[in-house]
């Protein structure tokens, strides 16, 4: 996701399971290589590694009220994740990684 890009957060996803690593954001970090951002994606404010989310998430289409069918992890802080009916826009760039289950 680039900055200003549009997303949501994609509800009733607390059941769901990583299909490789032990977490969501152990899923993030093994398909893209990289440490979590310093600063949350949602708000901008500093983030430490014990405050992150492997946050589930939709992402604005083309066209104004369309989202994504996918959904898709990005790190963010648990309070922003849990903001369910929210839009955002990114206040940085970060890798978003296609959510797939077991």
């Amino acid at each position: 996701m680039y900055i200003g890009q549009r997303f949501k957060n994609a509800e009733r996803t607390g059941d769901d399971k990583a299909a490789i690593g032990n977490s969501w954001k152990n899923y993030w970090q093994i398909f893209t290589q990289e440490d979590f951002p310093k600063t949350c994606p949602f708000c901008r404010l500093p983030m430490a590694d014990d405050e992150i989310d492997g946050c589930h998430i939709k992402i604005n289409g083309f066209l104004p009220g369309s989202w994504s069918v996918k959904k898709y992890i990005i790190p963010g802080h648990h309070g922003c994740n849990m903001q369910l009916g929210e839009e955002f826009d990114a206040k940085i760039t970060v890798k978003a990684v296609e959510a797939i289950e077991k």
